[in-house]
């Protein structure tokens, strides 16, 4: 009996540990401009301030309270984002994501962050000049198989490197930087929202 349950407690120990993210996460979208061109308000006013991104079994849905570009929803089996372009529009467009990649460098270091009590690994992707860190913790986990055709933006390479849902993403332009960050983590496995 006692091997028994020493086995039955391996199986549900590893059958936990295994499993990966699925959930809606709200986060904080920060503009810091480099140029009298823009102002923050108005690149807020544009992209939005607030998104919130959702994820079950390969899918995921991202909303912001930007006037453009407010809603994009991806599937792992046709590869393709479906965004809408205006906020409260009836249209859709589509975007393939299969496309030839770039020629791009990275680097990853550790322990540099702390999101909502996650300690976090950052790893910065450069490819010319677009400059953009991603932090995640093991624990926010995802399926790499599910993205190893994403290769637009090269989503596939950067998640197969984290192995994880970023918490924070800081995208670095010409004229201004643009950080996205956790600010709640929702546990959810019941998420209906791909139908």
């Amino acid at each position: 009996m006692k091997g028994g349950l020493s086995i039955l407690t391996i199986l549900i120990f590893s059958s936990l540990s295994s499993q990966h993210f699925e959930g809606v996460i709200q986060f904080d979208m920060t503009f810091e401009s480099n140029t009298e061109i823009y102002y923050s308000e108005q690149l807020m006013d544009h992209f939005g301030s607030s998104m919130k991104g959702f994820y079950k079994d390969g899918y995921y849905k991202e909303v912001t309270n930007a006037k453009r570009f407010s809603e994009k929803l991806w599937r792992h089996e046709e590869n393709s984002e479906y965004i809408r372009h205006k906020k409260g529009s009836d249209s859709l467009f589509v975007r393939e994501c299969a496309v030839p990649t770039l020629p791009y460098t990275y680097e990853v270091s550790f322990d540099v962050d702390t999101v909502l009590g996650h300690v976090c690994d950052m790893v910065r992707f450069t490819q010319g000049t677009s400059v953009r860190d991603y932090y995640y913790s093991s624990s926010i986990s995802t399926d790499v198989n599910f993205y190893k055709n994403y290769s637009r933006s090269n989503k596939n390479t950067i998640v197969n490197i984290m192995k994880a849902v970023p918490l924070k993403i800081v995208l670095y332009y010409e004229d201004f930087n643009l950080t996205i960050e956790a600010v709640k983590i929702a546990y959810n496995t019941s998420l209906g929202i791909f139908g």
